[in-house]
């Protein structure tokens, strides 16, 4: 039965996880540390009832492993706290589905988290290119004549050239399919790499009032008050401290960047997991 409480807990959890971060760009913390405490409490009352500590023990352990993923993904900026915060609650909900002496769904649930947020974000930078084409055009025209995107191209040209002739020279045939299909990947790289720089340019800054900043948030530049630095984009978002500083000082508005809302991300991958399983068997499988 702890089970199926879990689960419901986790898919509710996820929803609103899920609306909040479409409508506000945010995960409220008082959600994310309660299904946390609620996973880890209930695994630690139903060991403690059935006298069966391996519950609680397998949870701390998938809890321990994703706790630190999370922070890895955070600190190299690929997350917000908010999304670090619910692949916590997964393992907090999920270290032993379906049953207590294994943690595998927790790896099936990761991998088909990488699978299917690459195509949510994709999905979503086409949506944004499509409700915001005109603008979109004039950027990706602009970066395409940028000094620094030339460069790139040169060097993706010259490596696709590379591996072409070695494609030719190598005699296995799967190989030297292998090689033809990364010579072509490398040829619409360079575009697509642009495409998708246009798109968050376009899509992913917001001017927004200093009294409506809160904690996390990333500025798009740098922020000088008499010529001291107070906030960058190489910060790990705004703390309490300097959201505090600029609401003292005279700046009335700033530019922020806005992640893409990641929320429901999470909500597919843990209904596609539960009925699917882990989908990298499924492709093994297909093959």
């Amino acid at each position: 039965m702890i089970y199926y409480f879990l689960t419901a807990l986790g898919l509710v959890g996820f929803l609103f996880s899920s609306v909040t971060d479409i409508k506000s760009r945010e995960i409220p913390d008082w959600l994310s540390y309660s299904l946390i405490i609620a996973g880890l409490g209930l695994r630690l009352l139903f060991s403690i009832s059935e006298n069966e500590y391996t519950l609680i023990l397998f949870g701390l352990v998938g809890f321990g492993i994703f706790f630190a993923l999370a922070h890895l993904f955070y600190f190299l900026r690929l997350w917000g706290g908010g999304d670090a915060k619910l692949l916590m609650v997964t393992a907090a909900l999920f270290s032993t589905y379906p049953n207590y002496e294994n943690i595998s769904f927790l790896w099936g649930f990761l991998f088909n988290l990488l699978l299917i947020g690459s195509v949510y974000n994709l999905v979503w930078a086409f949506v944004l290119l499509i409700k915001n084409y005109d603008k979109f055009k004039t950027e990706f025209w602009n970066l395409l004549k940028h000094d620094k995107f030339k460069k790139y191209q040169k060097y993706y040209l010259v490596l696709a050239l590379v591996i072409l002739v070695f494609a030719i020279i190598i005699q296995d045939s799967s190989l030297r399919l292998t090689l033809i299909i990364l010579f072509a990947v490398l040829l619409v790289y360079h575009y697509f790499h642009i495409l998708i720089k246009a798109v968050d340019h376009i899509g992913m800054y917001k001017n927004i009032k200093v009294s409506e900043l809160t904690e996390g948030d990333w500025v798009a530049k740098n922020i000088y008050i008499n010529k001291k630095l107070i906030a960058s984009p190489k910060d790990l978002g705004l703390t309490k401290k300097q959201i505090n500083i600029l609401k003292k000082s005279a700046i009335l508005k700033i530019q922020i960047k806005q992640g893409v809302p990641f929320a429901p991300a999470f909500l597919i991958t843990l209904i596609v997991t539960l009925v699917l399983g882990n989908l990298a068997n499924l492709i093994i499988y297909l093959k």
